[in-house]
Parts: C-alpha cells; structure tokens; sequence
C-alpha cells in the first residue's frame, strides 16, 4: 500500500474585492500602479507518495526539494517570431515554436516539515 507524506504549500493569489474584481496594488501615495495587484498568501494541502521519490536535495537546512519519478514529455512553447516582419503582430500573424521537453515533479519541503519527511522515508 502506498505511504503519502502530507505537507503544507504556500502559494500568492491575487486579492478580489466583493464582485470578483482584482484589487489594483497601490504606491505609498495611495496612486495605482498599472497592471500590479495586491496578493495574498494562501496555504495549501498537499501529498505525494513517498514510494515515488527518487532522490532528495537539501538546499537550507529548513528546505529540501523532493524529485518524484512521474515523469511525462510535455510540449512547450520555446520560441515565437513573426510570419510577416512587415504587419504588426496580431495572433494571426504570431507563430509559436514548440518543443517537446521531459518534466518530473520537483516539491518543495519547507520549515519543520523537512524532519518529518526525512523521518517517513526513513521508515520505508
């Protein structure tokens, strides 16, 4: 039977006010500025399975990243360039060059969650 390690996971979301409006982040003035937003931690619950780790990198004492053997090919875009340099570029005349690369789930273990980690793959 698989073992899951829980842990916690922080993650900045944009604040919303009443109407699901992002609420603009403003300067020491009280002045908006263009295209920021104000964020908001949020803490998210997370497990992987402690069957699937295949290797661990202690960065801090406090912050180890865990390498999970899930790995999966993945088609990103790596360049975009003009069909016509002479018009302006409009997603008609954008075009986008994809590779395929190899992606593995790397997790971040922070805080007093590093020895419980180590404690569970230890007993494996």
């Amino acid at each position: 039977m698989a073992k899951h390690f829980f842990y916690t996971r922080e993650k900045q979301e944009v604040k919303k006010d009443e109407n699901g409006v992002a609420v603009p982040l403003k300067d020491e003035a009280g002045a908006v500025i263009p295209g920021k937003f104000e964020t908001t931690t949020v803490f998210m619950k997370d497990s992987f399975n402690t069957d699937k780790v295949i290797r661990t990198h202690m960065l801090t004492p406090t912050h180890v990243v865990v390498l999970l053997e899930d790995g999966h090919e993945e088609s990103q875009v790596v360049n975009q360039t003009l069909k016509n340099k002479n018009k302006p570029a409009t997603p008609d005349n954008i075009e986008y060059v994809k590779q395929r690369v190899w992606i593995q789930s790397e997790i971040s273990v922070k805080g007093d969650e590093v020895a419980k980690l180590f404690e569970a793959l230890e007993s494996i």
